[in-house]
């Protein structure tokens, strides 16, 4: 069986085991980014990070209003054993209201308690022109 079958058939059984959630969910549920001051945190936990950023911000609210808009979750992925490359922190006003846990290379997420949620790696790598490093590293 040559690679590219293989990797084709592997991603046909992905697609295929996802399920449907019954009802979307968003990470920004509930979130005004209109009142107070918001800054979208990814602290790197076992690699599988996006380029070299191991911790990285976004606090630019063009940017984080796209965020909200792309980060619906309608999908289920089956249990992986990849861990997490990322915790997730959404602050408002410097305190935390959301916080996941990410793995980009298995394109899942787990949050609101909610684990093996489908997340597209691209949910987060399309915004990493806006990613700016902590400044203690």
């Amino acid at each position: 069986m040559s690679k590219l079958t293989l990797v084709t058939f592997c991603l046909f059984l992905l697609i295929s085991c996802r399920q449907k959630l019954e009802q979307k969910e968003e990470f920004f549920e509930g979130t005004d980014l209109t009142v107070g001051i918001y800054r979208l945190e990814g602290i790197g936990l076992e690699g599988g990070w996006v380029d070299d950023f191991r911790n990285f911000y976004i606090d630019d609210l063009p940017t984080l209003q796209k965020i909200k808009d792309q980060w619906v979750f309608e999908y289920t992925v089956p249990p992986t054993s990849c861990g997490y490359g990322y915790k997730l922190r959404l602050l408002r006003d410097k305190i935390v209201i959301e916080e996941a846990f990410v793995n980009i290379e298995c394109e899942y997420i787990s949050v609101n308690g909610n684990p093996w949620r489908y997340f597209p790696s691209n949910f987060l790598t399309d915004h990493r022109a806006s990613f700016k490093r902590f400044t203690n590293e």
